[in-house]
Formats: C-alpha cells, structure tokens, sequence
C-alpha cells in the first residue's frame, strides 16, 4: 500500500501562508502591467522674469497728536505731570527716528482743559477742526474725558485716554 504523508498544521499553516504571497504578487504584477505608461514631458526653458519691488507705503511726514489736558485750574497739578508724561514718551520717540517702520515724527499740539468738562469739549474740537490733530490724548480726569471723548467720537477721530476711570468713559 501506499503510505500517504499527511501535512500537520504548522505546515499547512506555511504552505498557505506561500500560497497567498504568490497570488499577491502575481495579482501586483498584473496590475503594474495593465497601467498606461507616462507621457514623457519636454522639459522647457523658463523666461526668466524681473521681479517688481512693491512699493513702500509712503507715510505721513508728521503724526500730529492733540492734548486735552488740564493745565490750569484745579486739576492743573496732575494734568500738567500727565502732558510732561506724553511729551517726554514723543521726544523719545522722535529721537529714535520715529514711529518704528515709517518713521514718522509726532508733533504735540497743546490743548488747555482748564480743568473744565465744557472747555475740554471746546478745545477737543479746536485741535480737530483747526489745528488738524490725527489723534487726541488726555485728560486723566473722568468728567473731562467724557466731553472730550464724544468730540472725537463725532470726528471719528481717535481719543486715548490716560486714566479716567467712570464706567461710561
């Protein structure tokens, strides 16, 4: 008789295990085969471009700022150490070459609050419609920064206060 040679697991287990890698790469071959083939690209000279320099913005020669601080009467005391404040941080600056990146000067332009609500008001639009200030700062006080601030609001011109403190502010 014959004798008939039976396969153990492990075995079966490797011969399987064979059986699936060549199928996968028959099936990989047959796939790469049936692929078109790539076009062949020219390869092309590039003209060469000059690259345009954009242009630097031009900025203003001179950034005028208006102060509405209260130099005389009875807030005169802090009002006068709040413009000496403003005015040493622009000298700084000034003497630095400028705001950095443009280099625009700032040019202070004083205004006297009088430490008055009303003639903080006045003078807040003195310096926008007259003196042609880009910004207004002051006044430390609550009472002045409030009708100073609604003068620039109505200017659309922009109102830096240094420290008033009413919630409505």
């Amino acid at each position: 008789m014959s004798e008939e040679k039976k396969v153990s697991r492990r075995g079966w287990i490797k011969y399987a295990g064979a059986g699936v890698v060549v199928v996968a790469a028959a099936a990989g071959a047959g796939y790469y085969a049936t692929q078109p083939k790539p076009t062949p690209i020219t390869p092309t000279t590039p003209t060469p471009t000059t690259p345009t320099p954009t242009p630097k913005p031009t900025a203003p020669p001179e950034l005028k700022i208006g102060t509405v601080f209260p130099m005389t009467g009875a807030m005169a005391l802090l009002g006068l150490e709040q413009y000496r404040g403003t005015e040493l941080a622009c000298d700084l600056v000034n003497e630095r070459g400028g705001i950095p990146g443009v280099g625009t000067k700032i040019k202070l332009v004083i205004g006297d609050a009088k430490s008055e609500a009303s003639v903080a008001a006045t003078e807040a639009e003195r310096l926008i419609t007259l003196e042609k200030v880009d910004i207004l700062i002051g006044t430390y006080s609550s009472g002045l920064a409030y009708t100073a601030s609604e003068v620039a609001e109505k200017y659309k011109k922009i109102y830096w206060e240094v420290g008033a403190t009413a919630d409505s502010i």
